[in-house]
C-alpha cells in the first residue's frame, strides 16, 4: 500500500531549498562575525556593532539547525509513506478508502484483510 506522495515530495523539496538557503545564510553571517571581530579588535567597530553580527550568526546557526532537523523529519516522512508487508500475499479486503482519515490513538483500526501465499 501506497500513499499519496505528493505533498510530501513537495514538502520535501521546499525543505531542500530552504536548508539550501540557509546555509548560504549562515555561511555569510559566520563571514561578518568574524569581520566584526577583527574591526572590533583594531578599535574600528563598536562592542554594539560586535554584539549584532553576534546575535546574527547566532540566529543564522539556529535557523540552519533547525531547517536541518525539519529536513530529517521530511525525509522520514517519506521513506514511511509506504506499507510493507512482511510476507507475500493477497489483499482480501479494504476497510479503508484513499482520502479516508485513520486515526488510530485511541485503538487500532483494521486498514485491510490479507492471505498469505504459500
Amino acid at each position: 500500500m501506497q500513499f499519496d506522495a505528493s505533498l510530501i515530495d513537495s514538502n520535501l523539496t521546499e525543505t531542500k531549498s530552504k536548508l539550501d538557503a540557509a546555509t548560504l545564510n549562515l555561511s555569510e553571517a559566520k563571514k561578518e562575525f568574524e569581520r566584526a571581530e577583527e574591526l572590533y579588535d583594531r578599535t574600528v567597530l563598536s562592542e554594539h556593532d560586535l554584539q549584532k553580527a553576534k546575535i546574527d550568526y547566532a540566529n543564522a546557526k539556529a535557523d540552519y539547525a533547525s531547517i536541518k532537523n525539519l529536513l530529517v523529519h521530511r525525509q522520514w516522512d517519506k521513506k514511511y509513506s509506504q506499507l510493507h508487508a512482511p510476507f507475500a500475499g493477497k489483499v482480501l479486503k479494504l476497510f479503508s478508502y484513499s482520502g479516508q482519515y485513520v486515526n488510530n490513538t485511541i485503538s487500532a483500526q483494521t486498514l485491510m484483510s490479507l492471505e498469505k501465499s504459500e
